[in-house]
Order: structure tokens, then C-alpha cells, then sequence
């Protein structure tokens, strides 16, 4: 077969009339889809939306970044730990967590010092998990838990085990997965035996 009607064939074929730049087009912006697709649906999995974690929705109202903050710096055992769990349902929407607005509120300072809380292991673990979904985010976001002194606590609850343990490794993955530093930093932490 020669050249000329081969490349006639090709022509009538697919594609008729589209030229490679098109193509070419077609393909980059295909493979962006599929790419930002996979992307937020990784996402989706840091963030750890546990369905065993039981997200029983009961009659607390909506509350606002502030009130959060607000409520995890109270004395009060219960209220504290209400505003942990209300900060972690707030990070843990499927569209567009407000990460950046609960990050400037204050929110990671005194989700850290929750984490020390070992008369409270439910505070304990909605702390980890919001920290999760934070360390999910940008690589701001991430470094804005790191900074706030999240891994050594973080590795100490992850040595205790449970379920707090476990919600511990999701937040080091997280940190780990932003990037060879923060890996670097997570493992000088302890989180793996040497």
C-alpha cells in the first residue's frame, strides 16, 4: 500500500479534517480531567471519611470557625470535645472544606493540645482527625499542623494504638505524603522503628 493512500485513508477515517494541533488539544485536556478526577478523589480517601466512626448528625447547631475555636479552648471536658467534633465534621466535607478559613481561625493550636488529652479519648480522636483533614490540604495547610507541633503527639498516640493509634497514622500519612521533607521529619519523629 503506498503512502499517498494510506494517509488518504486515514484522513476519511477519524478525525476528518481535525488537525493535530486539535488533537493534541483534545488529548492534553482529557488527560487534565482525569488527572484533577484521580487527584480529588485521592482526596477524598486523606481525608479518612471513616463510615465506622458513626457520624450520627444529632441537633447541634452549625457553628461558626470562631465559635470552634472558642468551644476546643473551654474548660469544660464536654464542650471542648463537641467543638472537636464539630471542627472535624466541617473538615470532612466531600466539596471544598473550608481548610484555609479553619487554619486562620486559630484551630490548629488548640486541636494540638487536645491531642494530649489522655483522660479523653474521644476528644483525642476527633483532634486526630481534624488534624487529618487539615494535613490534607495544600502544602500550607500541612506545614501549618507540622508547625504547630502535631507529629511528636501525634507518634506518641500512635504507639498507644485503638483507634486513636490508627487515626494517628492517617494524620503521619498525610504530613508523610506532603512531600520528602515533611516524610523526612515524620520519620525523624519516631513513627517508624528504627
Amino acid at each position: 500500500m503506498s503512502e499517498k493512500t494510506h494517509n488518504s485513508r486515514l484522513a476519511a477515517y477519524k478525525n476528518a479534517g481535525v488537525g493535530t494541533n486539535d488533537l493534541r488539544r483534545k488529548r492534553a485536556e482529557l488527560s487534565v480531567n482525569l488527572r484533577r478526577q484521580a487527584r480529588d478523589e485521592q482526596l477524598l480517601k486523606r481525608r479518612a471519611m471513616s463510615p465506622e466512626a458513626g457520624d450520627v448528625v444529632h441537633d447541634e447547631k452549625v457553628r461558626t470557625p470562631a465559635e470552634i475555636v472558642q468551644g476546643l479552648r473551654s474548660e469544660d471536658l464536654a464542650i471542648k470535645t463537641s467543638s472537636a467534633r464539630a471542627a472535624r465534621r466541617m473538615l470532612s466535607r466531600e466539596q471544598n472544606p473550608p481548610i484555609s478559613t479553619m487554619v486562620e481561625a486559630g484551630v490548629i493550636k488548640p486541636l494540638v493540645e487536645a491531642l494530649d488529652r489522655d483522660d479523653c479519648a474521644d476528644l483525642q480522636f476527633e483532634a486526630a482527625w481534624a488534624l487529618t483533614n487539615i494535613a490534607s490540604g495544600t502544602h500550607n495547610h500541612t506545614m501549618a499542623v507540622v508547625d504547630g507541633g502535631a507529629i511528636p503527639k501525634l507518634v506518641y498516640l500512635l504507639a498507644r494504638g485503638g483507634v486513636v493509634g490508627e487515626q494517628s497514622a492517617w494524620a503521619l500519612g498525610n504530613i508523610a505524603g506532603d512531600g520528602a521533607s515533611t516524610r523526612d521529619l515524620v520519620l525523624e519523629g519516631g513513627a517508624l522503628p528504627a
